[in-house]
């Protein structure tokens, strides 16, 4: 993946949508030498920026949360906890709409990353019951809110048609809102974003988002792609201090990200690929 600052800088849009698209199932190492999944690494930045209530939604989990905040403010007013929720993750972050620059901390004393699985959910419910509680939160002005759905293609193939018309009703309204809301939606994609015809006329409130006139993909489109020297970066110096491995340097990593990042780049690779056993980058580091 390009760096964290490159990439989350989508947010500096004034849309209210972001569709990311590419190596989305990728293995990330933020400038905190943090591991992350995306789902995670947006986590870490949207509550970094201010966004206190992060939603997360699929088929399979349904709507569920990565944080305790997140599903204490989802809840009604009347059964949300009075012990405030300490955000771990600001405190390396500088301040500001944007601010995605981390500042370098003790990885041996970092919090530890969000778990991928399931912390908090609301349990089961219709597509209509999962559509009405979208709507109250992206319609709240007094919480922030990020909505995610961590498959586009199962958000827009799946919902039945009364949810779907709901929720286009819901996106329409989202995206003529008035500066005094700052809620948005993020749409993880697989891959590239190829929806079909009907797609997109079942989906009007997302097409012209999605694809512009000419079929081609929409400025709110982010692509993730192979890391750049930046991340490979932060990926060895993790390595070196975490197995303190011999000869990796400071002025090394300098010398040897650039050269790692366009070798993964010109192979399409994913980090991940290169970091488990036998990975480039693993074989690189024990044999320094």
């Amino acid at each position: 993946m390009a760096s964290t600052k490159d990439n989350f800088m989508f947010l500096e849009c004034f849309s209210r949508f972001h569709f990311l698209c590419g190596m989305t199932g990728d293995r990330f190492c933020s400038d905190s030498l943090r591991m992350h999944n995306l789902e995670s690494l947006l986590l870490d930045h949207l509550r970094a920026i201010g966004y206190r209530r992060v939603v997360f939604h699929s088929r399979r989990k349904q709507i569920h949360f990565l944080d305790a905040e997140s599903y204490q403010l989802a809840r009604p007013p009347a059964l949300r906890e009075s012990t405030p929720v300490t955000v771990t993750s600001s405190n390396r972050m500088k301040p500001g709409p944007l601010g995605p620059g981390i500042m370098l901390a003790s990885l041996r004393t970092a919090p530890p990353a969000p778990a991928e699985d399931i912390r908090w959910n609301l349990g089961a419910m219709t597509d209509s019951e999962t559509v009405d509680n979208f709507a109250a939160w992206l319609a709240d002005e007094d919480i922030p809110t990020a909505l995610v759905f961590r498959d586009g293609m199962d958000l827009l193939e799946h919902f039945d048609q009364r949810a779907v018309s709901n929720l286009n009703n819901v996106f329409f309204e989202l995206g003529g809102a008035g500066p005094e809301n700052d809620n948005i939606c993020i749409i993880i994609f697989s891959g590239s974003i190829h929806p079909g015809e009907h797609t997109l006329q079942r989906w009007h409130a997302l097409a012209g988002r999605m694809v512009d006139s000419q079929g081609e993909v929409g400025n709110a489109v982010i692509a993730v792609s192979s890391p750049d020297a930046t991340e490979v970066a932060n990926l060895l110096h993790r390595f070196r201090l975490l197995r303190g491995t011999n000869g990796l340097d400071c002025a090394s990593i300098s010398l040897l990200a650039p050269q790692l990042s366009r070798s993964l780049r010109a192979e399409r690779a994913e980090l991940k690929a290169r970091i488990g056993d036998g990975g480039t980058l693993s074989g690189l580091v024990r044999s320094r």
